[in-house]
C-alpha cells in the first residue's frame, strides 16, 4: 500500500497528467515498492503433543498450517498467535529443534 496521500478520482485512480517528472517518479517508485513482496515470514510452533504448526505471511494475511494444510487465517499476527496459544501450542525456538 502506498502511503502518501494522493488524491484519488471516483474510481480509485490517481490523474498524474499535472504532476512533475520528480512527482512522476516518486509514484512509479512507491507503486512498484507496493508490490513488491515483503520479506519471507515463517515461524513454527509446538503442542506437547509434538505436532507442529507453522505461522507463514502471505501477501496481506497471516496463514496457519498443518503440514502443507491450510489450517486458518489471519488478518494480523497478533491473532494467528492467540490462537494458537489457545489451541496450547508454543513458539518452536532453535533450541527445541535439536
Amino acid at each position: 500500500m502506498i502511503d502518501a496521500n494522493y488524491p484519488l478520482d471516483a474510481k480509485g485512480m490517481v490523474n498524474i497528467r499535472e504532476y512533475s517528472q520528480e512527482q512522476l517518479r516518486n509514484i512509479i517508485k512507491a507503486s512498484i515498492t507496493s508490490l513488491s513482496e515483503a520479506e519471507p515470514f515463517e515461524e513454527n510452533w509446538i503442542n506437547n503433543e509434538e505436532q507442529i504448526l507453522t505461522i507463514t505471511r502471505e501477501f496481506e494475511t497471516w496463514d496457519v498450517y498443518a503440514g502443507e494444510l491450510l489450517d486458518g487465517t489471519y488478518a494480523t499476527y497478533n491473532a494467528a498467535a492467540d490462537y494458537l496459544q489457545q489451541e496450547g501450542f508454543r513458539r518452536l525456538k532453535d533450541e527445541d529443534a535439536e
